[in-house]
């Protein structure tokens, strides 16, 4: 019993491990069907509209609140497979915020080292020159890990930093993970993640130089489509409560919508939309304190958005196509009717003559129409197929079929 058991066990950590690998690299190589040609895109729009719930007082005389753009990123990558073990990532980012920006263009060169094993190599320029090298590697048949270090230059000298993660299989749906930092913002940190059919549980904890904290997120799956989802986070420097839910809007296409309560970063209600490997964010912030009002209208105004639109566009339209899909699958084929002048036209026809079949000639039947007379091994062959009571009887070529009944 024991033996059997080792053996379940042994099973589920290859089957855990072989997922982890294809999450990390098959999945995304576009050599996969599933990576959508490897392009992947994100941004970013950052909205301020406390006005809307903390106006400021000078300015209580304006008809309309001030609602403006801090913020926007861009991130765009493609990814070009050179052989079936060597991949090339070409990516790029821009961020504007307050008027200042920055962005960067890498290239990043990655190949399978082994069956369950690849190396990465990454270089970046724009905002000063960077080096980065990634690895990855299943330790044991219930574990893996992955080590990355990052040097990039400085105004005195270059910078290091590393970042090595391993993960364990604690059962058939539980993995811990141990994440450690060093460099500037060194940190440890340690998490537990527990998934099944309908949910996901993580609890984490990190012990840092600038920051500690514990978490804690959930996730649920009401249906097929529909997910919700909340989180907690006390730390030192800031806690916050988390709470929202995600739509599956299409085949391709996901909505989300969440709020973020904070002590530092306020109220802030962030839309997601996922379109295939393209996702939009647009992060609003409604207050830069914890405001009631703010909490109540941005959990309330994305609902009725989503009922009302759903309600009155959505449905709809989708009855509407599914209906006329119905009517054209039942709608009968349309013959087109033949002009009365035509019919004495079309009567002279060509045929086939199974007549004499040693002669050889050809003619007109007598109504207009060519006549063709078989060689005898023409004949034969045929004679072969047809029936006997056929062969008597013309026999239409293919461009002439045979008139319809009157």
């Amino acid at each position: 019993m024991n033996d059997f058991n080792d053996k379940k066990k042994k099973k589920d950590c290859t089957e855990e491990q072989t997922r982890r690998f294809n999450d990390v690299f098959l999945f995304n190589c576009p050599v996969c069907p599933m990576s959508n040609n490897g392009i992947k895109g994100n941004f970013v729009v950052g909205v301020d509209g406390t006005d809307l719930f903390e106006p400021y007082d000078d300015y209580n005389d304006r008809a309309m609140p001030n609602v403006e753009v801090t913020k926007m990123v861009i991130n765009q990558s493609i990814e070009a497979p050179l052989t079936t073990s060597d991949t090339m990532t070409l990516s790029g980012n821009l961020t504007v915020q307050n008027g200042n920006g920055i962005g960067h263009v890498s290239a990043a060169w990655r190949r399978v080292v082994s069956t369950f094993s690849w190396a990465e190599i990454e270089f970046a320029a724009g905002n000063g020159p960077t080096l980065q090298l990634r690895a990855f590697r299943n330790l044991t048949t219930c574990s893996y890990g992955n080590l990355g270090l990052v040097f990039h230059k400085q105004t005195r000298g270059i910078g290091a930093g590393v970042q090595a993660m391993v993960a364990r299989q604690l059962g058939s749906h539980t993995t811990g993970y141990i994440t450690w930092k060093g460099g500037s913002g060194s940190s440890m940190e340690s998490s537990f993640v527990k998934e099944s059919d309908n949910s996901r549980l993580q609890l984490g904890l990190q012990l840092g130089v600038k920051n500690c904290f514990a978490s804690l997120t959930y996730q649920y799956k009401i249906d097929v489509d529909t997910r919700l989802r909340t989180g907690i986070k006390f730390g030192l420097l800031e806690s916050q409560l988390s709470y929202g839910a995600d739509r599956k809007i299409s085949e391709h296409s996901n909505l989300g919508a969440s709020i973020t309560i904070g002590s530092l970063n306020g109220v802030v209600l962030k839309i997601r939309l996922n379109r295939s490997n393209q996702s939009f964010v647009f992060p609003l912030l409604l207050s830069d304190s914890i405001s009631p009002m703010a909490i109540f209208y941005g959990t309330v105004t994305p609902l009725l958005l989503y009922y009302a639109i759903s309600t009155l566009l959505v449905k709809p339209f989708l009855a509407k196509a599914k209906e006329t899909s119905v009517s054209n699958k039942r709608k009968p084929d349309f013959i087109s009717p033949v002009h009365p002048g035509a019919l004495q036209k079309n009567r002279k026809r060509s045929y086939v003559s199974l007549g004499n079949p040693g002669r050889l000639s050809t003619g007109y039947n007598g109504l207009g129409g060519h006549s063709t007379v078989l060689m005898p091994s023409q004949a034969k062959r045929i004679k072969k197929v047809a029936k006997p009571q056929t062969l008597s009887k013309f026999v239409r070529t293919k461009a002439n079929p045979p008139l319809p009944h009157m």
